[in-house]
């Protein structure tokens, strides 16, 4: 019982100063938490928020900054156990809510940073590599990796310095890429080096392409700048190296068609033709001719292609003119050659076919020594030749 009423009357006597305590507390611990306001606002102008800062800058600051989030976390255990002791109601819990938010902050910054370091030793990788060793497509599933990463991280300023710089380098990355696989198309390659010629002109730049390049020279070319360009220019190489491919295969064509022969009755002379698979393939090759004089690739194959439209028009006009002189010609020879009544009754006509068949015959000699039907049918004046014995 006397040491109840001891402690009663101690109580009694310290009551002031644990008032005068509880006080203290109470004003310390709105100091920190106008600290701690303070401090989140400090934070923003962090250097770990400005890109330029660089993976090595950033972690060093977030390192500093975490320690003194832990002094803080001590200091919140301290005030959280005298609001206890003095019975405090609210104590520290704004401060240990605002601290909480700055961690949580700071945790979401480092996860941006480990972000940013992966991806930049994911581009110095890149960069070091050499032409003949690039797959496009592998890099190009990796940085959509690297950037659906980027969008799923929470809690950021996604208008900070840091987290657009990041993301627009991860842009540039997945604008250059495809732009590899266009330039690395065979199509690209070709003896006078003109398309890489091109891209020279866009971008200003003088350099040279070779399997041991390092990538590093080409990024440092800013195609990603370039994207229409580039790619109007391997688009440009696509074409026409299916235009040189057609009209490669019309040469070969060509350079193989021969006449057909058929003995003309019982004679010696040998009538000439063209089969019909070879006309069918003849007005195949005029049409895909024509449309290749249409295209906007046309420029650097143009003498050629005309050409072509020229020499293919002249075997498909003089195969159908020699087609109806034969015709006509045996059927007058019958008349003017093979009947002694005719010649008799018509004498200056049969006189004149003579002369006629002389050159039919001299044409069809012709034909049958050359039998290559391009060459033949574009000789120096065939046409007219043939046109000259129908009149």
């Amino acid at each position: 019982r006397n040491m109840e009423k001891l402690a009663t009357m101690v109580e009694k006597d310290i009551a002031p100063y644990v008032k005068m305590e509880a006080e203290k507390s109470k004003d310390d611990i709105v100091k920190f938490e106008d600290e701690l306001r303070q401090y989140k606002a400090d934070i923003a102008k962090e250097s770990f928020y400005i890109y330029k800062t660089g993976v090595p800058g950033a972690f060093k600051r977030l390192e500093y900054v975490k320690g003194q989030l832990s002094e803080y976390d001590e200091k919140v255990s301290n005030f959280d156990y005298f609001s206890r002791m003095f019975g405090l109601t609210d104590g520290a819990k704004v401060a240990g809510e605002t601290l909480g938010t700055i961690k949580a902050e700071v945790e979401q910054i480092t996860k941006l940073w480990n972000h940013i370091d992966r991806s930049e030793q994911k581009f110095h990788e890149y960069l070091a590599k050499q032409w003949g060793d690039l797959v496009p497509a592998d890099m190009e599933d990796e940085i959509k990796k690297l950037r659906k990463e980027l969008q799923d991280l929470r809690g950021l300023d996604r208008k900070s310095s840091a987290y657009t710089g990041i993301a627009e380098d991860l842009k540039k990355w997945a604008t250059f890429i495809p732009l590899l696989t266009e330039l690395k198309d065979p199509a690209m390659e070709v003896e006078d080096h003109r398309h890489w010629l091109e891209v020279q002109h866009e971008t200003k730049k003088e350099f040279s392409v070779n399997e041991e390049t390092p990538l590093q020279i080409i990024w440092d070319l800013r195609l990603f700048e370039l994207k229409d360009r580039i790619e109007e220019i391997a688009d440009k190489a696509k074409q026409e190296a299916k235009m040189e491919k057609a009209l490669n295969k019309i040469d070969e064509k060509w350079k193989e068609v021969a006449f057909e022969r058929q003995q003309h009755k019982d004679t010696n002379i040998m009538l000439l033709k063209m089969s019909d698979d070879n006309f069918e393939a003849l007005e195949d090759n005029q049409v895909q001719i024509q449309n290749m004089s249409a295209s906007k690739y046309l420029a650097y194959f143009e003498s050629k292609v005309l050409g072509w439209r020229d020499s293919l028009t002249a075997v498909y006009d003089v195969i159908q003119l020699l087609s109806d002189v034969q015709k006509d010609w045996s059927f007058l020879e019958n008349l003017f050659m093979q009947s002694e009544e005719v010649m008799k009754e018509l004498p200056h006509e049969s006189e004149r076919f003579r002369d006629i068949d002389k050159r039919v015959k001299e044409i069809l000699e012709e034909g049958n020594k050359i039998m290559n039907i391009l060459k033949f049918c574009n000789q120096e004046n065939i046409y007219k030749r043939l046109d000259d014995v129908t009149k």
